[in-house]
């Protein structure tokens, strides 16, 4: 009797401490009946058409993730973050990059290494600020920044290995095509 109790406990708890453990992010399938495949944020406020060979995840550890896109292969991620600027009088483009390059820089810790270039585009009627981020361990990443509605985002496009220059630029034009994507959510 007292061996089915130990049984019976330690199985619980086992149960309990599986239950208990969380995944870094979840698969969110797209909707069949969505003929066109696109993601929408988590606040719902934005929605993308998901590039071909990628799939919508969501961030289980943080609530910082609006919208995570991932790579079919696990091999690079495009999120999007919103930017909170406090102070309403220095809301802007020029502020969110701002703040967008502290946080960016903050968050890869030692591995930054400098900043590159800056440039500016216009999607669908709205400006885009590109920048783009050496790592020292030779990552490159690339951020856009754009206003959506009052609220701003940083776009960041990830690879988590080497990658040859062919790869980064199909990279990036995955996350201009991304952009170009974005669909005003009052359409909808």
């Amino acid at each position: 009797m007292k061996q089915i109790y130990k049984t019976v406990i330690v199985f619980l708890s086992g149960l309990l401490i599986v239950s208990c453990s969380t995944q870094r992010y979840s698969v969110k399938n797209p909707s069949s009946s969505d003929k066109y495949n696109y993601a929408l944020s988590e606040s719902g406020k934005l929605r993308v058409e998901i590039p071909a060979g990628w799939f919508k995840a969501i961030d289980n550890d943080k609530k910082l993730i609006d919208l995570w896109l991932v790579k079919d292969d696990y091999s690079a991620s495009i999120k999007f973050i919103p930017i909170v600027i406090h102070n309403s009088s220095s809301s802007n483009l020029e502020s969110a990059v701002f703040y967008s390059k502290i946080f960016l820089k903050t968050s890869v810790g030692n591995n930054f290494r400098k900043f590159i270039s800056e440039t500016n585009d216009i999607f669908n009627s709205k400006a885009v600020s590109f920048y783009k981020v050496l790592l020292k361990d030779g990552r490159l990443l690339r951020c856009a920044v754009f206003e959506e509605k009052g609220n701003y985002y940083e776009n960041i496009i990830n690879y988590l290995k080497p990658a040859s220059v062919s790869e980064i630029d199909e990279l990036f034009n995955v996350q201009t095509d991304l952009l170009k994507s974005l669909v005003p959510r009052q359409i909808l």
